[in-house]
């Protein structure tokens, strides 16, 4: 019996040892070979290639402790590659898998980017977007510029009270200095006094070009 345990033993060793199976029983892979493809995908120019690699890697690998940053990678190079909504979904999956990953700020900051081009190319999926830019990192100045866009957008489309909200919503965002906080709530003070906005439009577009120019400043 003692001699049966033994050559079990040694068996799990040399399968180990010749690389046919990691200890929690999956298919060996060679992590650092596997990244470095994906690497090597990236530094070439092959964004897309190289974001599924990075994208494979986080899944197989997922106990290696590169996995999270990997999937930021792969967002990355799908953002590079102009793969606007690939790259949201790969931030996003970020966000699922990896909740404690050093990469998520860095991700928020790109889901903004993505938000900015959205709005510009008139895409009303923007909104979501940059609404869950600000509910992922509140009280930072990557919340208070998704506020901020909001609030312009829902402005031009006579949204009032969603703009009026939005841009209420940033003086938050000053507990922690994102915007200078005695000239915000001077200017945010002037949406908090206009209770029928409709008959205010000139008031309104002061208050909103001065909040434009704060954040230029910031």
């Amino acid at each position: 019996m003692v001699v049966a345990k033994s050559n079990v033993v040694m068996c799990v060793l040399a399968a180990l040892c010749c690389g046919c199976a990691t200890p929690g029983g999956r298919a060996y892979v060679d992590a650092d070979a596997e990244f470095r493809r994906a690497e090597d995908l990236r530094l070439a120019g092959k964004h897309v290639a190289a974001a599924k690699a990075f994208a494979q890697f986080a899944k197989r690998l997922d106990y290696d402790n590169r996995a999270n940053y990997a999937q930021y990678l792969s967002g990355e190079a799908y953002f590079a590659a102009g793969n606007h909504a690939s790259a949201l979904a790969a931030f996003n999956r970020l966000y699922r898998r990896f909740p404690y990953s050093p990469y998520l700020a860095r991700a928020n900051d790109r889901c903004l980017a993505i938000g900015k081009a959205m709005l510009k190319a008139g895409d009303s999926r923007a909104v979501e977007v940059l609404d869950n830019v600000a509910a992922r990192a509140p009280y930072t100045r990557t919340a208070a510029e998704a506020h901020m866009l909001l609030g312009t957008y829902h402005y031009k489309r006579g949204r009032f009270d969603q703009a009026k909200f939005e841009f209420d919503s940033i003086i938050a965002q000053n507990r922690r200095g994102a915007y200078p906080r005695a000239e915000l709530s001077a200017a945010l003070s002037e949406y908090r006094q206009i209770d029928r906005p409709a008959r205010n439009l000139e008031r309104l577009e002061a208050a909103r070009q001065r909040l434009v120019r704060l954040r230029k400043q910031a």
